[in-house]
């Protein structure tokens, strides 16, 4: 089976295994470890790092944090010695996510920043709105509302521009609802009014395709406005319904910590009422889906909470809680942090890896562009220059001379003298150019046998004259210079202006004979 084929059949399955995901663990990990069987054969870095990143995608997905993190830091390893750049940045935004959910901030944003640094400088990109979005979000934990709503604005002109995408709907709703509630964290209830208009026209036209959990997002968002504009009526109303949510089969606990801010705004405002029922809900729900880190802090709410309303009791009991949490979240901590170092290494093997194959490159490049006997760039090098400034100066409509040099009486002195004398004559000669083509910013290049070509950009003709002067006295040995200045012209190639040059050329020996 052929690579594409290959790659072509891997992704059919992962997305029939990803549909079972949410249903049957045990079907997608026989699968995906029958997949991990199949693709290992092959060798083949990216297909294999596709593999490990659904297994780490899985794991996540069902709370096992060991073997995510196993097969997180593997499908990075492999994704690091391929081409699939889409997918690393993937897998780099997902370590962010987790490193975020544990309270690791500044691994996070550092692993944003790597993921945005190896996106393709592309107008369209819809990872660059997700990262932003994530950004956003993590800003926002933060407390720096004013910078999440930076970033989340950069996701809407990418997403506007993807409005076929069948996640259109849903992620702009997503992005709408963030911004304006942080919007709100911010002061600026203008954009939250705008953000809450767009939503509720994304809605009304695609309502079928918003996930149910968005529903109470979307009822934080206006509770949040409602409170900010000291509507208590409309306030309480939504209080209700947020904890009719709470208190249902299933609470989305990746909203735990947008519910929490929201009850330290109640606190704020002195609804201390409305804090404790919303306090009350999430006590009672099941938190156990949240990561340790979030329920840390809705410790730490209960604290501020039982402090503010007098219950020592129950402030006792938090701080219990809060101390239990303290201790598994600084070992969650140390575990990301562990696998950041781990990765950072791996990452920094693999940049050396690359450098060293780089240089060889490049040595290759250059010995492939560089005459031996000389040290001056060959012929190919030269074909090449010649394209680009020919090319550069037919733009700018600027003069292109190109001179071609010739050692007079060459071929009789290498006769007479042998060819190493020969070699000896050619080697003086290349450095006299080498010296003079320094001093006056110019590009020399071996032509072949005893002729060499400096090539004068955007030179008027009498400055050309004063460097062959130069040329003429200062090359130990006598030599002929033909040069053809002008600017290039439409349909014309840089070898006529070398056939122009040696025509010169020929002109000036025939002259001296």
């Amino acid at each position: 089976m052929n690579s594409t084929v290959c790659k072509v059949s891997v992704s059919e399955q992962l997305r029939e295994i990803r549909a079972l995901i949410p249903q049957n663990g045990r079907r997608v990990f026989a699968a995906l470890k029958q997949l991990e069987r199949e693709v290992l054969p092959t060798n083949d870095p990216a297909l294999i790092g596709l593999v490990y990143m659904n297994f780490s995608h899985a794991y996540y997905f069902r709370d096992e944090i060991e073997p995510f993190r196993k097969y997180l830091y593997l499908s990075i390893k492999h994704l690091l010695r391929s081409d699939d750049l889409e997918r690393l940045v993937r897998a780099y935004n997902l370590f962010a996510v987790y490193a975020q959910s544990a309270g690791c901030f500044d691994i996070a944003y550092n692993y944003y920043r790597m993921a945005n640094s190896l996106v393709r400088d592309d107008r369209n990109s819809l990872i660059r709105s997700v990262l932003e979005a994530n950004t956003g979000e993590l800003l926002a934990e933060t407390g720096d509302f004013k910078g999440a709503c930076t970033h989340l604005k950069r996701c809407i002109p990418v997403l506007n521009r993807n409005k076929k995408n069948e996640m259109y709907a849903q992620t702009m709703m997503n992005v709408c609802i963030n911004l304006g509630l942080y919007s709100i964290y911010a002061g600026n209830l203008t954009v939250a009014h705008k953000e809450l208009e767009r939503a509720n026209k994304i809605y009304s036209k695609a309502g079928e395709q918003i996930s149910e959990k968005t529903g109470f997002w979307y009822l934080l968002f206006t509770a949040n406005l409602a409170l900010a504009e000291n509507d208590k009526a409309r306030t309480g109303g939504m209080i209700t319904k947020i904890i009719e949510q709470i208190s249902g089969a299933q609470f989305y606990t990746e909203f735990l910590s947008d519910t929490q801010r929201f009850c330290r705004e109640l606190m704020a405002s002195g609804d201390k009422r409305s804090a404790g029922r919303l306090i009350a809900a999430l006590k009672k729900s099941d938190l156990s889906g949240a990561s340790t880190f979030r329920r840390l802090k809705f410790a730490q709410l209960c604290i501020d909470y039982y402090t503010a309303t007098g219950n020592t009791a129950a402030k006792k009991e938090s701080f219990a809680e809060r101390h239990a949490l303290s201790r598994a979240n600084f070992l969650e901590q140390k575990k990301v942090y562990l696998l950041s170092v781990k990765q950072m290494i791996l990452i920094n093997e693999i940049d050396a890896e690359h450098d060293a194959v780089r240089r060889e490159n490049e040595d290759l490049q250059k010995l492939a562009e560089t005459d031996a006997l000389t040290g001056l760039p060959n012929r190919y090098a030269l074909n090449n220059r010649l394209e680009d400034v020919f090319e550069r100066s037919y733009r700018r409509k600027k003069m292109l001379g190109i001179g071609i040099i010739d050692i007079d009486h060459f071929k009789k002195y290498n006769d007479t003298y042998g060819h190493q004398r020969g070699d000896e004559c050619l080697r003086r000669v290349a450095g006299g150019l080498k010296k003079i083509a320094a001093e006056h910013n110019l590009f020399v290049a071996r032509y072949g046998g005893d002729e060499f070509v400096l090539i004068y950009e955007n030179r008027s003709d009498a400055e050309i004259s004063d460097i062959e002067a130069q040329l003429l006295w200062e090359i130990p040995v006598t030599i002929s210079h033909g040069c053809y200045n002008a600017v290039p012209r439409d349909k014309t190639k840089f070898w006529d202006h070398l056939a122009m040059a040696d025509v010169h050329l020929y002109r000036i020996k025939q002259s001296r004979r």
